[in-house]
């Protein structure tokens, strides 16, 4: 699952970059999710925050994807419990099942993964070939 870590975090953040931007443009009554301009700032910010992770290292990659499902789920949990009050804006159903798919992909993937099979590089220090003496010292 390594693998889909940095695709996932490229993916999501595309989607949440133009889902944000589309907000800030888009009228209200013609969107099936409660569009406003926190929601749409919000999705905005971790949409790019998403592609600048993607572009980054792998560890940044996975550090968005589990703070976005954390956060996501947090929202799902505070938008059931409260009827869709999230007390600086409110979601309908629609926003409700696309968090619940967000976290839960996020976490996945993000949990999932396996640091240790990632290469990381690593500098050599191998010693000089046996046929050559070391600096400073006398053959006898």
């Amino acid at each position: 699952m390594t693998s889909s870590v940095k695709p996932l975090a490229w993916i999501m953040g595309v989607l949440l970059t133009l889902a944000g931007l589309a907000g800030l443009y888009w009228h209200p009554n013609l969107s099936v999710f409660r569009v406003d301009t926190v929601v749409s700032l919000y999705t905005l910010i971790v949409g790019l925050l998403g592609i600048w992770a993607a572009a980054s290292d792998y560890k940044y990659a996975k550090i968005y994807l589990v703070s976005v499902g954390i956060v996501y789920a947090v929202l799902t949990v505070i938008g059931l419990v409260n009827s869709g009050d999230l007390y600086v804006t409110t979601v309908n159903a629609p926003d409700t099942y696309a968090n619940i798919v967000m976290a839960l992909l996020s976490l996945i993937v993000g949990f999932g993964s396996n640091d240790d099979s990632v290469p990381t590089p690593t500098m050599s220090t191998s010693a000089p070939p046996p046929s050559v003496p070391p600096t400073g010292s006398s053959m006898t």
